[in-house]
Parts: structure tokens; C-alpha cells; sequence
């Protein structure tokens, strides 16, 4: 099939977008919500949580959007891995969009006229969000990686540099996330293995938007 540069463009966008919703609707929320009374920190900074409500919502929709996008170029080269692709990331997207249930119940037991008698319902939203955002999000997304990176080696629909450092960079993930669950990692080493897989979604996003897939896949 014929991709068109439109297509190209969108899925660029929708990857810049997902990364940049994620990193910086994290960054707005976690501070508020890690706080020692959360429910005072967000009466506080409810304009910073609804920011980063809606910055993580987007990274669910572009999610979404790459999935099905991906899927329709995909199918024609290798329609196991584009149906796992488009399978898997739907299922991020579950996550992605589950992990702001705390942020908005927050807003809400802060509204309420004895919020100091919510503390059971706080820690429960707290772990929805610290579940989500763990181990189950890690996972799929990795899942996805692993249909989306051969997929585009085999079909030749980028250069290959990029699907490789893609496959190596989710392999740091993925074992990040693993050991992870057995001993913990300090936030340095996280970044240092997560950057990898950050940088190779904003270069592809910004390569799909100037050059666009190969034609001659």
C-alpha cells in the first residue's frame, strides 16, 4: 500500500505528542500527589493537576492513534505483528488513561467538606495509580515495541538504525522494569536506562514528520 505523507505525519506527531504527554503530565502530577498530605497539596495546585490530567488523557488518545495508524501500514508486511501491535498498545492506552483516576479523585476528596475523614479512599486511589503506572503499563508498552521494531526492519518502512536502537532500547526497559519488581533501582539508573527509548521515539517522530516512511518498502 501506499502511505501517504499525511499518514507520516500524524503517526509523527501522535509519537512526539504520547512522549511528551507522558514525561510532562507526570512531571506535573507526581510532585503534588507523592506529597505528605496529599489531599492539601492538591487543594493547592489543582491547576497544575488538571495540566497533567490532561496531558496524560492526550498520551492515551495518541497512544491509540499510533496503534491504529501503525496497524493499517503495517498489515500488508507483516500482519501478526501489526495486529499484535495494534492489540497491545490498545491495552497501554487502558493504562495510560486508568493512571489519572487518583489525580481526578484527589481533586475530588479535596472538595469535600471533611476531606481529612477520605484517607482510606487517597491510599486506594494512590495504589490504582502506582499499579498502573508500574509493572502492567512497562509491560505492554515493551509488548508493543517488540511487534512495532521488526516490524519496521522487516518491512522496510524506516531506516534500519531505527529499529534496531528501538529493539535495544526496549530491551533496557524491559529489564529495568523486571529486575525492577526484585530490588529497587535508584532514579538515576532508571533515566539512564529508559533515555535510550525516550531519544528514539522523538527522533522517529521527528523523521516521520520531515521524511516520512520508505516508499520503496
Amino acid at each position: 500500500m501506499k502511505i501517504t505523507r499525511t499518514e507520516s505525519i500524524f503517526v509523527g506527531t501522535f509519537f512526539l505528542l504520547a512522549m511528551a504527554g507522558s514525561l510532562v503530565g507526570a512531571g506535573l502530577i507526581e510532585p503534588v500527589i507523592a506529597a505528605s498530605d496529599p489531599l492539601s497539596a492538591v487543594m493547592g495546585n489543582q491547576g497544575t493537576l488538571l495540566a497533567g490530567i490532561f496531558l496524560e488523557l492526550t498520551c492515551a488518545i495518541c497512544v491509540v492513534g499510533i496503534a491504529m495508524f501503525m496497524f493499517q501500514i503495517m498489515k500488508t508486511a507483516t500482519p501478526a505483528l501489526a495486529a499484535g501491535y495494534l492489540g497491545f498498545r490498545t491495552v497501554e492506552a487502558v493504562f495510560c488513561a486508568l493512571i489519572t483516576i487518583a489525580p481526578v479523585s484527589l481533586i475530588a476528596l479535596s472538595r469535600m467538606p471533611d476531606s481529612a475523614s477520605a484517607d482510606t479512599a487517597v491510599q486506594v486511589v494512590l495504589l490504582i495509580r502506582s499499579f498502573s503506572i508500574g509493572l502492567p503499563l512497562a509491560l505492554f508498552f515493551c509488548l508493543g515495541a517488540l511487534c512495532l521494531y521488526p516490524g519496521l526492519y522487516f518491512g522496510g518502512l524506516l531506516p534500519r538504525f531505527i529499529p534496531v536502537w528501538g529493539l535495544i532500547a526496549v530491551a533496557l526497559v524491559l529489564v529495568m522494569n523486571v529486575a525492577g519488581q526484585y530490588f529497587p533501582i535508584q532514579l538515576e539508573i532508571k533515566l539512564m536506562l529508559a533515555l535510550p527509548m525516550i531519544l528514539n521515539e522523538i527522533f522517529m517522530g521527528f523523521w516521520l514528520i520531515v521524511k516520512g516512511f520508505n516508499q520503496n518498502a
